[in-house]
Order: structure tokens, then C-alpha cells, then sequence
């Protein structure tokens, strides 16, 4: 991002290429929808590109990302209120199980994102960058705008929450 940041426009291919497919996934999460989370990772990047110049250089890019992304879901959200889009189930399970557990997978990826739509979205959003995307709390914090620690307290309020509901319902495998 320094290269580019700097005018080395060939460098913005780099930068997608790392980025995009963990943006993706957070961006599905979120809106619930490929072809949404598609258009929203466009409108990061374009977004990203019209701000590079007061990208920090020397600093870690993906926090920066992360808000920017944050920022295109929470204004698509806004605009669209609380109607809940129409996505198959087949948009909300990870693509990276293995033929052998592809079906455990997907059940239980069905039931956390179940269980991850009855937490408040506080909460939920922590979940998602700290435990999912394996941000940092300070880097999450970041992203969201609050406190680290708020970050942290949310992010575990979330996992036992999902691990209680996990626990009651008879699974072996909870979040941890």
C-alpha cells in the first residue's frame, strides 16, 4: 500500500489481490448477500483509492481496510434499513471446508450465522473482526471507532453468548 499510496499505480494490484478475499468474506457477513458484498468491495476499494493519499505510510493497511469496508456496509445498511436481504444459503457458508467435512461444515455454519443474527449487531461486528478475521482489539477498535477494550468486552460478550446457546442446544463444537 506504501508503493501506492506513493503514486505506483501497478502496486494497486497487489494490494487488491492480498485484501479482497478477506474483505469479501467480511462484507458478505455483514450484508448477508454476494452480489451486495460484490458492489460493497468495489465501492471499499474505489474509496480506498480516492483516499490513499492520507494512508499513514509505514502502517499496517488491513485496519485501515477493514474501516473503509466497515464504512461502505454501515452506509448500505443505513440506506436500506432493516429489511434483510434475500441471500441463498449457499452465499453464507465458508467455501474453504474440505470434501470430507463439507456438510458438518455447512450445518454448522448455518446454525452460527443463526445464532450471530440474534446477538445485538454491537456485539456481532466485534465477533466478526476479532474472532473471524483475526484482527487485533486495537486494530478492530480501529475499524469501529471505539475503545479497545471495548472491543475486547463485546467480542468475548459475543462468544459466550454463542457458546451458551451452542452448549444448550447439544453441540460438541462451540465458539471459543
Amino acid at each position: 500500500m506504501n508503493r501506492y499510496a506513493e503514486g505506483e499505480e501497478s502496486a494497486f494490484a497487489e494490494v487488491y489481490d492480498e485484501l479482497a478475499p478477506a474483505l469479501h468474506r467480511y462484507l458478505r457477513r455483514i450484508v448477508r448477500s454476494e452480489s451486495i458484498a460484490e458492489d460493497l468491495l468495489q465501492q471499499t476499494f474505489l474509496n480506498m483509492h480516492r483516499a490513499r493519499g492520507r494512508f499513514i505510510g509505514g502502517s499496517r493497511v488491513e485496519p485501515w481496510a477493514y474501516a473503509i469496508a466497515h464504512s461502505c456496509a454501515l452506509t448500505w445498511l443505513r440506506r436500506e434499513g432493516s429489511r434483510k436481504t434475500e441471500a441463498s444459503a449457499s452465499e453464507d457458508t465458508p467455501s474453504e471446508a474440505t470434501a470430507e467435512n463439507d456438510v458438518r461444515a455447512t450445518e454448522l455454519w448455518k446454525k452460527m450465522a443463526r445464532e450471530l443474527d440474534k446477538i445485538s449487531p454491537k456485539l456481532r461486528e466485534s465477533f466478526l473482526l476479532v474472532r473471524l478475521e483475526g484482527l487485533t482489539h486495537a486494530e478492530a477498535a480501529y475499524v469501529l471507532g471505539i475503545p479497545a477494550s471495548t472491543v475486547k468486552l463485546r467480542a468475548h460478550r459475543a462468544t459466550l453468548r454463542l457458546r451458551m446457546r451452542f452448549t444448550r442446544s447439544g453441540e460438541r463444537e462451540a465458539p471459543r
